[in-house]
């Protein structure tokens, strides 16, 4: 079953799509972000396949979804699956009612097998107040997925790890870059971006150790930088874009840092976007596709109403040129 959702709403016009008004936009028209499911779909991810576009969510708190799914055939018109992708959680994640809400940041790639691999996060049985990354299958890309049964990142001790996303570079090498929580134990703790090798058959098993591709030393960063997610530009820029600050207050932003590197160093290079551009509140977890054999990057991310809770998914083509970035 399908519940259909037409958005189409600038995000000048945030009235009219909190009341679920469409109002049609050719996509070659639109010049700034547009808002296209919600009114919560929080850390979307995004992922073409079988002709469409689809992307995943952080679950709903009092919702029955762990994790959500969106599904686009045009980048234009949205609607929401009637459907948990993964229905099951492992033994290794918290399942109280409370602590079943926080189901995370999941982030899809196709393996070479046909297989659909999806990251996630979620608390930990052995410690609820922190998260570990975790990762499951499905041959279908909406699910439902089946979980490995150990978590792929933990680290406890430094508060937990989140927001893992995929990257497969073209030398056909993969990694996973992810943020350790370390916000989870207190304020002015450190949250470095990690980036760990994986095997490029199953994009789960560790090759080496991780290497640290970013951290949140910066004044700008408000104290935390997570939502990590690596692209690399057809003239071989690696382009890291990351949030910064606390979700839930209008000093979250997007921003991108860039290198020749994938491992790095990573140069800040500024910020995408942040409370007021485009009349949007707290920006976040910003993900990039494209399609198969297009040319324009397609992105997605969340931005919502702090005070009520609420994050929908906003849509933009970005333009990337060398370690520059703008919306088309």
């Amino acid at each position: 079953m399908l519940l259909p959702i037409r958005i189409f709403v600038p995000i000048v016009a945030l009235l009219g799509f909190a009341q679920g008004h469409p109002v049609d936009n050719a996509l070659s028209t639109r010049s700034v972000p547009y808002a296209v499911l919600g009114p919560n779909f929080p850390d979307p991810s995004l992922h073409y396949a079988d002709g469409a576009w689809y992307s995943f969510a952080t679950r709903t708190p009092g919702e029955s979804r762990h994790v959500q799914v969106g599904r686009s055939y045009d980048f234009i018109s949205w609607e929401l699956l009637d459907l948990d992708a993964l229905p099951t959680l492992p033994g290794w994640v918290a399942q109280s009612d409370v602590l079943a809400s926080k189901v995370w940041a999941p982030d899809v790639v196709q393996n070479p097998d046909g297989q659909y691999l999806l990251y996630y996060s979620a608390a930990a049985v052995e410690s609820p107040d922190h998260h570990c990354v975790g990762a499951a299958t499905s041959w279908n890309i909406a699910g439902p997925y089946a979980a490995y049964d150990a978590p792929m990142f933990c680290d406890l001790n430094q508060g937990g790890a989140i927001d893992a996303s995929h990257f497969w570079d073209i030398d056909d090498k993969r990694y996973a870059a992810y943020k350790i929580d370390g916000n989870s134990l207190g304020a002015g703790m450190p949250t470095p971006l990690m980036l760990q090798q994986v095997d490029p058959s199953n994009g789960v098993t560790p090759l080496g150790a991780p290497v640290v591709i970013l951290t949140n030393d910066n004044p700008a960063d408000g104290g935390i930088v997570e939502a990590p997610y690596l692209i690399r530009t057809d003239d071989g820029t690696y382009i890291l874009f990351y949030s910064s600050g606390n979700f839930n207050t209008n000093q979250y932003t997007v921003s991108w840092a860039s290198s020749a590197s994938v491992t790095g160093p990573y140069e800040r290079r500024g910020v995408l976007l942040k409370s007021g551009d485009y009349g949007l509140e707290a920006p976040g977890g910003m993900s990039i596709g494209r399609s198969e054999g297009g040319t324009q990057r397609h992105a997605v991310f969340h931005a919502g109403n702090v005070q009520g809770k609420t994050r929908a998914m906003y849509e933009a083509i970005v333009d990337i040129q060398g370690s520059s970035v703008s919306f088309v």
